[in-house]
């Protein structure tokens, strides 16, 4: 008789696990589901590139504060992300930047971003960085504490510039004044 005892205190215990789990059986937390990123990096010719350290700088949400780098194969995983939309920088084993992405992540699920490495970037003055602003010809400015601004351009170019002094609120009057071609621009500052 003491194994149905025991089954019933087995069974006892699971009923009560399968209702702190909910239906799926993970745990139901009280806040929303985490999710993950995951990708790979590669260089122009597809080879995949060790050692690229990946790192969130800015979201909607709360983030990790973890930067994993790239195995052998050229993959990374970033885990326990709150849902949200997030920027994420892509720096070299020398602490280059070598990509700036956008990544959505929902509750429960792994999103995938990879970076293709593509050609050095090219210096540009800061006159000639405001003109191609004002020319509707980019689609992401990222600017770092440091005054280092990156404009990519829709062609995939990317061009480096460094800013007189530190002008956040004059870089958005030039996009702002450049109204219809500059509205999709996507601002990013560390």
């Amino acid at each position: 008789m003491s194994w149905k005892r025991d089954c019933t205190a087995v069974l006892s215990a699971l009923i009560l696990i399968g209702v702190a789990c909910g239906t799926n059986g993970t745990p139901s937390p009280s806040g929303p589901r985490l999710g993950a990123i995951q990708g790979g990096v590669t260089d122009e010719s597809g080879e995949p590139v060790p050692g690229v350290r990946v790192l969130i700088v800015s979201g909607t949400a709360a983030f990790p504060e973890i930067a994993p780098a790239t195995d052998e194969k050229g993959l990374y995983q970033i885990e326990g992300v709150n849902p949200g939309t997030f920027e994420v920088a892509f720096h070299d084993p020398n602490g280059d930047r070598i990509g700036l992405e956008s990544v959505t992540v929902e509750g429960g699920l792994t999103s995938r971003l990879d970076l293709q490495i593509r050609e050095q970037s090219i210096i540009v003055s800061w006159t000639q960085a405001m003109e191609i602003i004002m020319s509707g010809q980019v689609q992401q400015v990222a600017q770092a504490h440091s005054r280092e601004v990156t404009l990519f351009l829709k062609d995939g170019t990317i061009l480096d510039t460094i800013e007189p002094e530190d002008e956040v609120f004059r870089l958005d009057t030039v996009i702002e004044r450049c109204g219809e071609p500059c509205s999709g621009i996507v601002r990013i500052t560390e």
